[in-house]
């Protein structure tokens, strides 16, 4: 290849003075890079023992904001070697290492940990969710993933939601596969202290799952209501339809507990148990309620009984 079209990096230390940069939609502060036996050419890179070491007090790109980022790489003909990566966000920690593996562009997170986070979800999350990811992300691998003390918030005015102290735990999850978000494979746990759901206050939400090339199979949710408990299980095909079917169990409930979740309200009132069965399609830029069929018995403390069903947009 011709030199002119290559720069040859071979040691790019920023020094004791630390620098700031900044573009349209990025910046930095108070960095402090040390890049050596990097060889850059025509929007890519070569390298046989290269090696990065890098750490700011700000790092700011889009709505991304890191505290006190530090990052150690190692570069080589088979990928990067993530040794460490560290910072403070959203009010909590996030910790990770792992490999970018060149041939299958993959990126493969031997241990990551997220602490104490109080994070908003971004108002178009739903969006980025379904875009692709560009041709050097195929895939992501969480090896091993942990969570402690997290408080996730989403403010969707038609189904706001939060959780409250969220902690988990998983092995093997892929969380991107042919460079488009899901739940590809791997296994997680999931639990917070409290949660609220469309206004619906719960105590002690928990969550497991395992998936893998045809569906995602969610075997516990539970969760307690102002009385009693809700417990369910459900299954997501992983094929473009997205067919979903769940099973739920109320034990000592508020009837009406389902109703702020989008179920037509029950003409009996009061406390008593619920035994739901239901199925739609969960597709991307499609209604959900079309979907579904389902069907409701509910019994009250008096012993008054209704069966209802939901079929279609009724």
């Amino acid at each position: 290849m011709p030199t002119d079209h290559r720069t040859v990096v071979a040691d790019w230390p920023t020094g004791r003075d630390r620098c700031a940069f900044a573009g349209p939609d990025w910046a930095v502060t108070d960095l402090d890079l040390n890049l050596r036996n990097l060889t850059l050419s025509q929007g890519g890179w070569q390298s046989s023992d290269g090696k990065l070491s890098l750490n700011a007090s700000e790092f700011i790109y889009g709505s991304l904001h890191l505290l006190d980022p530090i990052l150690n790489a190692e570069f080589s003909p088979q990928g990067i070697a993530l040794r460490q990566f560290t910072s403070r966000w959203e009010g909590g920690m996030v910790r990770s290492s792992g490999n970018w593996l060149r041939d299958t562009n993959a990126l493969v997170l031997d241990d990551t940990v997220f602490a104490g986070l109080e994070y908003t979800l971004p108002e178009n999350w739903k969006t980025l969710w379904m875009e692709q990811l560009p041709p050097w992300l195929q895939s992501v691998t969480l090896k091993k993933f942990g969570a402690s003390r997290n408080l996730i918030i989403d403010i969707d005015p038609a189904f706001p939601w939060q959780i409250t102290a969220l902690d988990g735990y998983g092995a093997n999850l892929q969380l991107v596969k042919n460079r488009q978000w899901g739940v590809w494979g791997g296994s997680a746990t999931l639990n917070g202290a409290a949660a609220t759901f469309n206004r619906v206050d719960v105590r002690r939400p928990s969550m497991t799952l395992n998936a893998d090339a045809s569906q995602v199979n969610i075997s516990e949710l539970s969760a307690f209501t102002e009385k009693g408990i809700l417990e369910a299980t459900a299954t997501i095909s992983q094929q473009s339809q997205r067919q979903t079917s769940v099973t739920l169990n109320g034990r000592g409930v508020p009837l009406n507990v389902l109703q702020q979740w989008g179920w037509p309200a029950l003409p009996i009132t009061g406390d008593g148990n619920i035994q739901l069965t239901a199925s739609g399609n969960v597709q991307a830029e499609a209604p959900l309620k079309p979907t579904v069929n389902g069907q409701l018995h509910a019994v009250n403390m008096e012993k008054q009984e209704v069966t209802q069903q939901m079929l279609g947009a009724r």
